[in-house]
């Protein structure tokens, strides 16, 4: 199961990336300026990731192991588990026990749109995901 990171951040990204190029533009008319290279490099790295935000999966979750997922689609930290009763709630943060210690999985509510953290969370709390996996 893949879980995509909420809608909110990459339309961030392309509104500000809008709002820079009308003040370029803005700036261009009133002063006759003419954009430099790290103001177009920076609008375009906003771009990227904005489509990076909807194209990678925040995380996966497989019948092992959560993976996170850095913005470039490499992993950036997996969590292994036997089953999913190793997991447990403190407020919004998931824990994986791992022997007699607590180990605080770095999964933020913020991220993921609400109705699929609602979801997960539900699954997680029932030890019921293995059946939506593969």
């Amino acid at each position: 199961m893949k879980i995509y990171y909420s809608k909110f951040y990459p339309a961030l990204h392309f509104i500000f990336a809008i709002v820079l190029i009308v003040l370029i533009m803005i700036a261009k008319k009133v002063a006759s300026r003419v954009p430099e290279y790290y103001e177009i490099a920076f609008i375009l790295v906003l771009i990227v990731r904005g489509f990076l935000f909807i194209l990678i999966p925040y995380f996966e979750i497989n019948k092992d192991e959560i993976v996170l997922l850095n913005r470039f689609g490499g992993v950036q930290k997996r969590y292994l588990f036997q089953d999913f009763s190793d997991f447990h709630f403190e407020g919004n943060q998931l824990y994986l026990k791992t022997g007699d210690k607590s180990k605080k999985v770095r999964i933020s509510k913020m991220f993921v749109p609400q109705n699929k953290w609602d979801q997960w969370v539900s699954f997680m709390k029932q030890n019921d995901l293995t059946k939506e996996l593969h």
